[in-house]
C-alpha cells in the first residue's frame, strides 16, 4: 500500500536494456529509480546526494525513508538490499521478491510507464 501511495523510495536494479524492454516501474505518479545492480555493488548508495541525482536522475534515498529494491526475479534486488543494509547502513530495506511483471500487475495495475 505504501508503494502505491509513493511514500517509499523504490530502486529498480534491472539493467537499462531490461527496463527499456518491459518498461519502468511506476510508484504512484513517479517512475522508480533505475540503479543497475553493478552500480549498487560499486557503491552508488555511497555517492553524495548531488552525484547520485546527477547519475540516476532522481534523489538519493535518505537513511530515514523506507527503500524497496526490485528486479526481474528478486535475486539481484536481494543483493542490493544486503549492500544497502550492511555496507551503507540503511535500516528500513525491503526486497520486492516478485518479478517486474508481477509488479506491473500488483503495484501498478494500470500498466507500465512509457
Amino acid at each position: 500500500e505504501r508503494m502505491r501511495k509513493g511514500t517509499v523510495a523504490v530502486i529498480d536494479v534491472r539493467n537499462e536494456d531490461e527496463v527499456r524492454a518491459s518498461g519502468a516501474l511506476m510508484v504512484g505518479d513517479a517512475v522508480a529509480l533505475t540503479v543497475p545492480l553493478p552500480r549498487v555493488l560499486e557503491g552508488a548508495l555511497g555517492l553524495s546526494d548531488e552525484e547520485f541525482e546527477l547519475e540516476f536522475g532522481g534523489p538519493k534515498p535518505s537513511m530515514q525513508e523506507p527503500v524497496v529494491f526490485s528486479c526481474r526475479s528478486g535475486v539481484r534486488s536481494e543483493q542490493a538490499a544486503q549492500v544497502a543494509r550492511h555496507i551503507h547502513g540503511y535500516q528500513d530495506i525491503l526486497n520486492y521478491k516478485g518479478s517486474a511483471l508481477d509488479w506491473f500487475s500488483r503495484v501498478e495495475p494500470h500498466g507500465k510507464a512509457e
